[in-house]
């Protein structure tokens, strides 16, 4: 397997505030790649579309929020691909189909299917394998777009 990092990932990874942890954001890329523990995972990427509205947005130095990027991972094993389709199935309202998927098929799959998916994100702060904070999705809600009435 082959996977090729773009030079720019754009946004940033920094913390983000979680004191009023709701923002919104949208569906940016999808990666496929293995963890460190070498299992297959889909890595989504969100950008953060509205600024942050908490307490320290007050503070002189508070730095933007809209464009930062925050990473949700998803195991591909099968005893956990089920929080994969959960995540697909919100974005399509449908199910990943059953079978046999190469890589590229399934990448290209959750792309066609989930990039521009706008989301309501729960952020949190978590500590990762390495001791660093880093900013986790908690919990995700699609934001449905609202339709034109008829004039």
């Amino acid at each position: 397997m082959q996977v090729k990092v773009p030079e720019s990932m754009g946004g940033d990874l920094r913390i983000l505030p979680t004191t009023n942890p709701l923002y919104e954001a949208e569906v940016a890329d999808i990666f496929l790649g293995k963890s460190g523990t070498g299992n297959l995972k889909a890595t989504v990427k969100y950008i953060i579309t509205s600024e942050y509205e908490g307490p320290e947005a007050k503070a002189k130095n508070f730095e933007s929020t809209i464009g930062a990027t925050v990473l949700e991972t998803f195991s591909l094993q099968e005893q956990a691909i089920w929080r994969l389709n959960t995540f697909f199935k919100q974005c399509t309202g449908e199910r990943i189909p059953a079978g046999d998927f190469s890589e590229e098929d399934l990448g290209n799959m959750l792309k066609d299917g989930c990039i521009g998916t706008p989301f309501s994100l729960i952020l949190k702060t978590e500590v990762d394998k390495n001791g660093n904070d880093r900013t986790a999705v908690d919990r995700r809600d699609k934001i449905e777009k609202k339709r034109r009435g008829k004039k």
